[in-house]
């Protein structure tokens, strides 16, 4: 019976480590766009806190003499800043999208080569989690979708995924420097 033929076991640990690394990918991704999404589905009033809490935190740390401004001028001060932190928000919640959907087809790929495939991919599956986003907000009780807010969400996700690919090229050429560093040695 020795002429059984055994199993190759040295593949198995390579395509299990494969699974999880791509599973866990995607689960970035689905676990980002349920983020996005409850943060979508805030009513007005609850997103409006949040959003405030967060710029009166910022003005009182960047904003010399925050504390001792009269109320009504802190509160001016938080409604100039809040402006910029929504938007804000949208941009880097969209850039960290494109770079999670980006990340995750590399991974699936199993390859870390720029393909323009993949990038426009990645802008496009972000680009109509974007569209639906403002599309689901339409739904949420005072709030509205807005093709400015669309935008941000798009320019984010092209920074995110552009980013992305400028640092991957950047570790590409040092890595390549050091490959040619070592064999010239």
């Amino acid at each position: 019976m020795s002429s059984k033929i055994k199993p190759d076991t040295k593949k198995r640990p390579i395509a299990r480590a494969y699974i999880i690394r791509t599973a866990i990918a995607w689960a970035l991704v689905v676990g980002w766009m349920v983020f996005i999404f409850a943060m979508s589905a805030q009513p007005v009033e609850v997103s409006h806190e949040t959003s405030t809490g967060v710029s009166a935190g910022i003005a009182g740390t960047i904003e010399p003499g925050y504390s001792e401004m009269p109320p009504e001028v802190q509160e001016e001060t938080v409604e100039s800043y809040d402006i910029v932190i929504r938007k804000l928000a949208h941009f880097c919640e969209f850039g960290l999208l494109g770079v999670l959907f980006y990340g995750a087809v590399l991974i699936t790929r199993n390859s870390i080569k720029r393909d323009w495939l993949v990038i426009e991919g990645s802008m496009f599956a972000s680009l109509v989690y974007a569209a639906t986003d403002e599309i689901h907000q339409y739904y949420v009780p005072g709030r509205i979708a807005a093709i400015r807010d669309f935008c941000i969400d798009c320019l984010g996700a092209l920074a995110g995924v552009l980013g992305l690919v400028v640092l991957l090229w950047i570790i590409e050429l040092i890595l390549k420097k050091k490959k040619d560093d070592t064999e010239t040695s």
